[in-house]
């Protein structure tokens, strides 16, 4: 991977997710960035959340909740029309920018991150350095003499 595509590396699993229609984070790009910590994780990481924000019924909420969002909706679509009877195939479809804009950071008591749900190794590291009042190097020396 080029130093280019680093933003589309999960802070989680370490995996990639190819940016083909978007060349940034969100929805499309199968990869999220956390407004508030810049934490960057994936779909698969966090399916429940990607299937979450991803629904028809989500974008019918943002539609009907943000102005932006209605306005590109219905220009999209045809006058006279309700997003409330369009199939959800074809809201997501139509939504799919919306998502983009809406979801390009994710706030942090939406990520899931922030919220504890899931825990880097590395983070899990620190906390029982700390909690045991020891370092790595102290760990790793008393791991060389039980060999």
């Amino acid at each position: 991977m080029s130093d280019s595509s680093d933003y589309c590396k999960c802070d989680v699993c370490k995996g990639y997710e190819i940016c083909t229609i978007t060349q940034s984070t969100g929805p499309l790009s199968g990869i999220y960035t956390c407004f508030d910590e810049g934490h960057k994780f994936c779909k698969n990481c966090f399916p429940e959340f990607h299937k979450r924000i991803t629904s028809a019924d989500n974008i019918r909420r943002i539609v009907k909740e943000e102005k932006w969002a209605y306005q590109y909706y219905h220009d999209v679509d045809d006058i006279g029309s309700n997003i409330d009877d369009d199939p959800d195939e074809e809201v997501i479809g139509k939504g799919e920018e919306i998502l983009q804009e809406y979801y390009a950071e994710v706030p942090s008591k939406e990520c899931p991150m922030c919220q504890k749900k899931i825990v880097r190794d590395d983070e899990i590291l620190e906390y029982l350095l700390k909690k045991l009042k020891t370092t790595r190097a102290k760990v790793i020396k008393e791991m060389r003499v039980h060999e």
